[in-house]
Formats: C-alpha cells, structure tokens, sequence
C-alpha cells in the first residue's frame, strides 16, 4: 500500500512539475518578405511561448533561424536549408556551436535588424510575430570556418 501511495504521489508530483513548466510550439510560421542589401534575407517569423513576451520575441528569432539552416525558405535566395534536412543528428554533432549560438545568443551577430510586428495572446500563450533580416553570407562563412557547412569548391 506504502508503494502505491509513494508511486502516486511522484507522479502526481512529476506531471504538475511538467505541466507547469514555460512551453514552446513548433510551428511553421516563418515566411520569405524579401531580400535587402546583397547576401541578406527578410523574413516574418511567428513564435509562441508560455512565458513571457521577451522570450517569445527570442523564439520568433530562433525559429527564423532554425528554417534556414534546416529547412529552407521556399522563393528566397535560400530555397534549401543551409546545414540539411537532419536537425537532430546536426545539432547532436554540433552541440558546442548550437549552444553558444542559441542559448548565448550568439545568432545576434547575424541580425542586421528585427521589430515585433504583432503580439497577442492566445490560450495562455504569448504569441509574438517579428520581421527580422539576416545577414546570409556572414552566416554562411560562419557556419563554413565552423566546419557545418562545407566552403564552395572544397
């Protein structure tokens, strides 16, 4: 009965933990504006986060992010993903350099500009909607010196 009782109450315990903790939605939310200066990109980008609207703001960003290196943006000078289609086996590979460039923030260097277009709420979650523009070709010789993305002719 003792078991029982223990068993219950961590899991009671483990999924309100879970339950209360900050939550991300993936969504496909980031769309080609256009292109500025040479070797830049324009995008619209859509984040959602329990939490607050700062870290909403950084989910829009690093989801622009993520579609360029994995998945590409349909129309632009980047219809395919800069790094390939394997985000996970990527990222495992890389982990170093996803961590300084995500969670340090270092994916900053390559924003030339980004505004909050819209902010709303919706079922509990802030949703933040920016127009940011990134420097492509600094991104893409950062990405080839860091030995993700092989240089042209190599």
């Amino acid at each position: 009965m003792a078991r029982v009782f223990s068993f219950l109450t961590i899991s009671i315990a483990f999924f309100t933990f879970i339950g209360c903790s900050p939550k991300t939605l993936p969504t496909a939310e980031t769309i080609y504006v256009g292109t500025g200066e040479s070797g830049t990109i324009i995008l619209n980008s859509t984040g959602y986060y329990k939490g607050d609207f700062d870290k909403t703001t950084y989910v829009s960003e690093k989801q622009a992010f993520e579609t360029l290196l994995f998945r590409g943006v349909p129309g632009s000078q980047v219809p395919d993903p800069l790094l390939g289609l394997n985000e996970k086996e990527i990222k495992d590979k890389h982990q170093k350099y996803f961590q300084e460039f995500f969670d340090n923030k270092r994916y900053r260097s390559f924003v030339m500009s980004s505004e909050v277009l819209d902010t709303s709420i919706k079922k509990g979650f802030k949703i933040v909607k920016i127009r940011i523009k990134i420097n492509i070709s600094s991104l893409t010789k950062d990405l080839e010196s860091n030995g993700l993305k092989r240089g042209f002719g190599l």
